[in-house]
């Protein structure tokens, strides 16, 4: 059996028991999802009480997925983590970071996924390397280079293209193998609270927010970047910014429309890192 970076990182990242991890790399190689498939038939039963299509949630990880996963009571929905839909599992398909899933693992579900500034995206993801929970994170793979600094880990994502992230797009999991979307609605998690509450409201489901433990601060964010990082970064996400409506900092109208994101004319080439508008 062929062991891919990313199936290894998956499986043996966290993990002291060697025949644990062995399992959950001969899991990771044919796709086996247990848990998914339980949370799969749960929610079925309660979508089908509520007269609401099973829904999915695609979570990029650093976007709020934590959050929304607390919502769970009055917004079900099965949590797909840190996935991308693809047919291929090597690596030249998956970075190491991501997992594949094959297409029919979303087949009859409602999908939502939710986006970020890549320039706050970065700062949390730089944190999450580091540890940010109390406890170092020494098994990420990018710890070594987040202790050098923020400036220094964000100049190798951008420089690389072998892990997530990486400076090609940074939202691949919103498309499949083929380029096709894959995601029916996208929120932003600049503004998750109203977008999730849109969502909620498709349904005739009513959305109840939470406390949220960790917030941005434009100007602390600010003082992260010199201008020439800056720079570089908003260079390099461009088309991401573009598209979800980034602007710097702030937040402006997105290119296309969120709520209806499937009926974008998008195709996005994985392996040659090309957005296509149709």
């Amino acid at each position: 059996m062929i062991v891919y970076k990313w199936l290894e990182h998956n499986g043996y990242r966290g993990e002291h028991n060697r025949r644990l991890s062995s399992l959950k790399i001969l899991f990771g190689f044919f796709d086996i999802r247990p848990n998914l498939f339980i949370e799969k038939i749960k929610n079925s039963v309660r979508a089908k009480k509520q007269n609401i299509p099973l829904i999915g949630h695609l979570h990029t990880p650093k976007t709020g997925g934590t959050y929304v996963n607390h919502l769970m009571d009055n917004f079900p929905h099965v949590n797909f983590s840190h996935v991308v839909v693809r047919e291929t599992r090597n690596d030249k398909w998956c970075p190491v970071g991501l997992v594949p899933i094959k297409p029919n693992k979303i087949n009859g579900y409602y999908i939502f996924a939710t986006v970020r500034n890549p320039l706050e995206f970065l700062i949390s993801y730089y944190h999450h390397v580091l540890g940010n929970m109390g406890s170092d994170n020494i098994e990420h793979y990018d710890y070594e280079e987040a202790q050098k600094g923020f400036e220094n880990l964000v100049t190798i994502i951008i420089n690389r293209e072998d892990k997530w992230p990486s400076k090609k797009f940074l939202f691949p999991n919103l498309f499949n193998q083929d380029g096709h979307i894959v995601v029916d609605w996208v929120n932003r998690n600049e503004t998750l609270d109203d977008d999730v509450s849109s969502l909620c409201s498709k349904f005739g489901l009513v959305h109840i927010p939470k406390a949220k433990k960790r917030t941005s601060n434009k100007n602390k964010s600010e003082q992260y970047y010199t201008q020439e990082l800056l720079n570089k970064v908003s260079k390099t996400y461009w088309r991401e910014m573009d598209l979800f409506g980034y602007e710097n900092f702030n937040i402006k109208i997105p290119k296309v429309n969120l709520y209806s994101f499937k009926t974008s004319n998008l195709r996005y080439d994985y392996l040659t890192d090309i957005l296509i508008v149709d």
